[in-house]
């Protein structure tokens, strides 16, 4: 009996949060559903569906779709970026720990081309939250190809002016 099971609770969850964390709607994995050819993939993502609008009934949201349902909530709703405070600039450290949801919600707070300019800061070297989702290619690709490429190497004054070196031994 799997009725007890948590080996699968425990790896339904983890498919579950995978599909939030990509900002999949009850909606879109319904549809794939339909289309699956695999009864395994077709049931998921009816689970899927079904605890999607479970907790959108409830008026809940979970970790692992929070910055999807801010993302939404701003892009249906401009003014919420206004009253939020944001006027010129938003500026992110560490973007390379950013997941698909938060770097949904930065578009939507501060769109391309928009008034709000985002500017972003990080090491694609440095670590990251992997159980979230996040990978480098926001910083890497998702952003240059949205908001325009510029790169900047920030270099020790050790290596660039030796008297400034000196100052600060």
């Amino acid at each position: 009996s799997i009725a007890s099971s948590n080996t699968l609770r425990d790896a339904l969850l983890r498919v579950l949060h995978l599909l939030s964390q990509n900002g999949v709607t009850a909606d879109q994995a319904e549809t794939a559903s339909k289309k699956s050819g695999d009864a395994r993939a077709k049931d998921v993502l009816r689970l899927f569906a079904a605890y999607q609008r479970h907790i959108g009934e409830c008026g809940l949201t979970t970790f692992y779709d929070a910055a999807w349902e801010a993302g939404r909530a701003v892009h249906a709703d401009r003014s919420l970026a206004a009253a939020a405070g944001l006027r010129d600039v938003v500026l992110v450290d560490d973007f390379q720990d950013l997941d698909a949801g938060q770097f949904e919600l930065l578009r939507a707070l501060a769109p391309p081309d928009g008034k709000v300019a985002l500017e972003v800061f990080g090491d694609p070297t440095g670590s990251r939250f992997s159980f979230r989702g996040t990978s480098d290619r926001f910083f890497a690709e998702e952003f240059p190809a949205a908001y325009g490429p510029a790169e900047f190497t920030l270099l020790s004054p050790r290596s660039t002016d030796s008297a400034l070196a000196d100052c600060l031994d």
